[in-house]
């Protein structure tokens, strides 16, 4: 599916995303596939999306991360008074189109949350759900496409010598025979040895 002389290109695999009220998705880019826009359709309950340029939107999830939501609430009530960023809400049947450039955020807002004039109460609903569809910058994704394929070995990772290969295969012996006996000391399973290195990687990455 082509648009304007090949402007755009869909993608053929599409998304429906379901969140709860107070599902709060943090300030990204998409950045899983080729630069694209992408088009969300809401079809039931509502979301809120805050539009922040890129560097401003990663600098805010840093700081609700790593000092807290208070932190994230000061941060977001000087950037509106200094009017930077949208926001744009979403309600049944109604659409929204992504750009490639910038960040956003998106918030499900709770149904009894008390609005501020001249908001209307929102209706009752259990789940948010949108459909989306992304439309890839033709242009620049055959660019990068006619690049890769034309690099000899793009793909092949760099293999590690010997002396590194027998190196990193010591050091993973050792790894695992203390991550055992941990295990083994605080009668973990390996889903809670993954959940719990999980929550030391977030604290590692809040301290840093």
């Amino acid at each position: 599916y082509v648009v304007g002389e090949g402007v755009a290109r869909l993608n053929p695999r599409l998304y429906l995303i379901w969140k709860t009220a107070g599902y709060c998705t943090p300030y990204h880019q998409d950045v899983h596939v080729p630069p694209h826009f992408t088009l969300y359709n809401q079809t039931s309950g509502a979301s809120a999306f805050h539009f922040l340029p890129l560097l401003l939107g990663e600098y805010a999830t840093l700081v609700g991360r790593r000092d807290g939501p208070s932190r994230l609430k000061e941060l977001l009530q000087r950037l509106d008074r200094e009017g930077v960023g949208e926001v744009a809400t979403l309600g049944p049947k109604q659409m929204l189109l992504i750009l490639p450039g910038g960040a956003h955020g998106v918030y499900v807002p709770r149904p009894a949350l008390q609005l501020p004039p001249p908001a209307r109460p929102l209706p009752p609903f259990r789940l948010s759900v949108i459909r989306a569809a992304e439309l890839f910058v033709a242009p620049v994704c055959d660019l990068y496409e006619r690049l890769l394929l034309s690099a000899a070995d793009w793909a092949t990772p760099l293999g590690l010598s010997e002396r590194e290969a027998e190196a990193e295969a010591a050091t993973l012996d050792a790894f695992a025979a203390v991550q055992q006996r941990a295990c083994a000391e605080l009668g973990l399973s390996r889903s809670d040895w993954t959940f719990f290195a999980t929550l030391l990687q977030r604290r590692w990455d809040a301290a840093a």
